[in-house]
């Protein structure tokens, strides 16, 4: 089965620290917890992560190595970070044939920093992720696919949500 994926793709930096003095948890009210950095602190940092995410690439590697025939679609910046979340991707075997990338806005990055519960808060930048318009979507790619699996398309692309579903509609996608 041919899977097409649709969405965003993005640079995940993992923070991983072990300073509970500056990191703190906290919760409020029973229903919600914070991480709080204390303002003017410098806090040390054990280690970094670099890993691709994203919506588009994530589900496309989850089908790759579940043994579906696994493409992805997004649109990314002509720098390092796009560079390598396809190298990550070909590592991985996900076909990349009708990938978009921007000249003027850089990769989506996101920076992961882990709380004691196990979740996490996430700062981001959506970068090219959200500048995706109609004429860059792969019709002929929807086309010949046998299942769509749309993810997030932030900002202006999720105007593109109708279009996309209404032309896989048509061509019994």
């Amino acid at each position: 089965m041919k899977i097409l994926t649709i969405g965003g793709a993005t640079q995940d930096i993992i923070i991983i620290h072990s300073h509970p003095e500056t990191v703190h948890f906290c919760m409020a009210h029973q229903t919600r917890s914070f991480l709080l950095l204390e303002e003017g602190k410098k806090i040390d940092i054990n280690q970094l992560h670099y890993l691709s995410g994203g919506g588009a690439t994530n589900s496309a590697v989850f089908f790759k190595r579940y043994g579906f025939e696994s493409s992805a679609f997004f649109k990314i910046g002509t720098d390092q970070r796009g560079d390598f979340i396809l190298k990550e991707l070909q590592a991985e075997g996900v076909s990349l044939e009708s990938i978009a990338r921007s000249q003027t806005v850089p990769t989506a990055l996101s920076f992961i920093i882990p709380a004691p519960s196990g979740d996490r808060a996430v700062l981001v930048y959506r970068g090219a992720t959200q500048t995706l318009t109609k004429q860059e979507l792969p019709f002929d790619a929807i086309k010949n696919v046998d299942q769509l699996y749309i993810t997030s398309l932030s900002g202006p692309s999720s105007k593109l949500l109708p279009a996309i579903a209404a032309f896989a509609r048509q061509h019994n996608v």
